[in-house]
């Protein structure tokens, strides 16, 4: 009794030296897996969480994988409960409705603002279309899934539901983006060729397309202005 009373302890006395770090130096300063450590304290009481955060990479292979796995995918982790198993399958939504709430009104002066939301919304492992509409002033909107169909190396839109949702939405402007899960940002031949024609639908809807820019997790690129943006 008295071995469990001091490893409680000392876990406690873990857990509040991790708090004390991220209050100190913010999360930059962590490493992946201390990141879902300390997650893992808000869904898993009482327990050794660093090691469970390394099971968790080791099964999924990265930070990314383990927050895009499902819950249940989760949960064969040995330890892993419901309740954590949740938070972490939620916090790409969660991240996502932020990057919405912040840019919601605001002013897009450059295509660049507009990079963390939609590598917030981007799935790591297919390509997906968004379009963001914009007011004749140049404040956001909303943003279209325009995706039909995601695969690997392109993607498939939905051209018909997607000119329809900007002109309902009052936009007299979008910029169009895409994810390259490859990582390399240069754009292919349909990429500039899908470019052209969503440029020429849009225009005859009275919607000017203002970018259209390409997001991987370290970089954008804009086709318009053919060159890396970040």
């Amino acid at each position: 009794m008295a071995n469990n009373e001091t490893e409680a302890l000392s876990r406690e006395g873990h857990r509040k030296r991790v708090r004390g770090q991220l209050i100190r130096s913010g999360i930059s300063t962590f490493a992946d897996y201390q990141i879902l450590e300390y997650l893992l304290f808000y869904g898993v009481p009482r327990k050794d969480t660093k090691a469970m955060a390394y099971q968790l990479m080791g099964k999924f292979g990265s930070f990314t994988g383990v927050l895009d796995a499902n819950i249940s995918q989760l949960m064969e982790v040995p330890g892993i409960t419901y309740n954590a198993a949740v938070l972490l399958h939620s916090l790409p939504q969660i991240c996502s409705r932020y990057e919405l709430k912040r840019l919601a009104g605001k002013r897009i002066y450059t295509c660049k603002q507009l990079v963390p939301f939609i590598r917030a919304l981007s799935p790591l492992d297919k390509e997906s279309m968004t379009v963001v509409c914009l007011d004749e002033n140049s404040n956001f909107i909303c943003s279209i899934d325009a995706t039909d169909v995601g695969k690997k190396e392109r993607v498939l839109i939905n051209i018909k539901d997607t000119l329809a949702g900007a002109v309902e939405s009052g936009a007299t402007q979008v910029i169009l983006a895409h994810n390259h899960p490859s990582g390399n940002n240069a754009p292919s031949h349909d990429d500039i060729d899908s470019t052209k024609r969503l440029t020429r639908l849009f225009m005859n809807s009275s919607v000017s397309v203002l970018d259209h820019i390409i997001v991987t997790p370290t970089g954008a690129f804009s086709i318009f202005h053919n060159k890396e943006i970040e």
